[in-house]
């Protein structure tokens, strides 16, 4: 902690300041005596606070009460420029001569850490926005969930007109979400009510004018000193277009599971992240190609390639059934293709496929 104590006389500084020798071996200022001119002591500092720190000290001695603010300092040891925190009072001595005592105090790591600390709250909040993630805090004893300031959370309370702060949770959200997903979103603040981490899927009500709206809510419980569940912190996302994504599939996999039609020939179920082949059914009067559940797609693909047909033809399932190309279309938002092409084998007609 380094001292300076700077002479006033009624509101106007005077014109030398006396700094202690501790502060001459912690900040990088150059003098013989204790006695600096105010402008060499502003020298010492960051270019970016010089004015701002005359401003605070010609408001203090206006204003005659205490004050405490940031700077940065020029080091002695290493050169670079140190947060230290600045406290100041205006104090008489015992000759009645009014004096501004300063007191520094060493801050640069504490400030370092804020500044980190910022920075990840500033990258995750852009993090937020750029997943549409919404976010709250559930006070839990108190039942009442604060929304977030980030931009994702602003733009769902305008859509759905919601206020900042709901009480009495989750009662008086209820109406907001769709009858068939209630007791499952009441039974998830249950879950949270207990001490549980929980992340659960249901629909909001449809409102006039408005998309159906499916979320993800996700709470992670924080606990007292004596293990008591007092906090949880929510994020939530919109998963409408998921949701919708699998309602299809899923009727489309129980119609190919009921079809009969004498043209189908096979019909297959793939995990392409895993490059796998989970289901395969094939119409064995109309066989023309075989593989087998467990396989892997890359390989079933380069098989494919092989059948007897044209070069153009060969050209479009490749690119239409690469792997790589059907994970990047339907990250783009593109989750049907289709293609058909002429299977031609020696001494047989020429059969056309299609692959919806």
């Amino acid at each position: 902690m380094s001292f300076l104590q700077h002479l006033a006389c009624g509101a106007e500084p005077a014109e030398t300041m006396t700094l202690n020798r501790y502060f001459f071996e912690q900040i990088a200022l150059q003098s013989e005596t204790d006695e600096v001119r105010p402008e060499n002591f502003l020298s010492c500092l960051h270019p970016g606070d010089r004015e701002r720190c005359k401003a605070d000290f010609h408001a203090l001695l206006s204003e005659r009460g205490p004050m405490t603010r940031q700077y940065r300092f020029c080091s002695a040891r290493t050169g670079d420029y140190c947060w230290y925190s600045v406290r100041a009072d205006i104090r008489r001595n015992a000759g009645n001569k009014e004096l501004v005592w300063f007191v520094f105090t060493d801050i640069d790591e504490m400030k370092k850490t804020e500044i980190t600390l910022r920075e990840s709250q500033r990258c995750y909040r852009r993090m937020l926005d750029a997943t549409q993630t919404a976010t709250w805090t559930y006070d839990i004893p108190k039942r009442r969930v604060v929304m977030g300031d980030n931009a994702a959370t602003l733009a769902l309370r305008k859509k759905f007109d919601w206020p900042r702060v709901f009480e009495n949770v989750p009662v008086s959200t209820l109406d907001f979400i769709d009858e068939h997903d209630r007791e499952k979103y009441l039974a998830m603040f249950r879950e949270i009510d207990a001490g549980h981490d929980i992340s659960c899927d249901f629909w909001y009500k449809q409102r006039t004018g408005m998309e159906p709206f499916c979320a993800r809510e996700t709470y992670s419980v924080v606990f007292d000193e004596d293990g008591k569940p007092v906090l949880a912190y929510g994020i939530g996302q919109n998963i409408t277009a998921q949701k919708k994504l699998e309602q299809r599939y899923s009727r489309e996999m129980d119609y190919l599971r009921r079809n009969s039609e004498e043209s189908l020939i096979s019909k297959g179920h793939y995990n392409l992240t895993k490059n796998t082949v989970l289901e395969y059914d094939i119409n064995t009067q109309k066989n023309i190609f075989i593989c087998n559940p467990g396989a892997s797609y890359d390989e079933v693909y380069e098989e494919m390639l092989k059948m007897p047909c044209s070069e153009s033809e060969r050209r479009e399932i490749a690119e239409k059934l690469n792997r790589t190309n059907l994970i990047r279309r339907y990250q783009q938002g593109e989750n049907h293709t289709s293609l058909q092409y002429r299977r031609v084998l020696d001494g047989q007609e020429p059969i056309w496929v299609y692959l919806p």
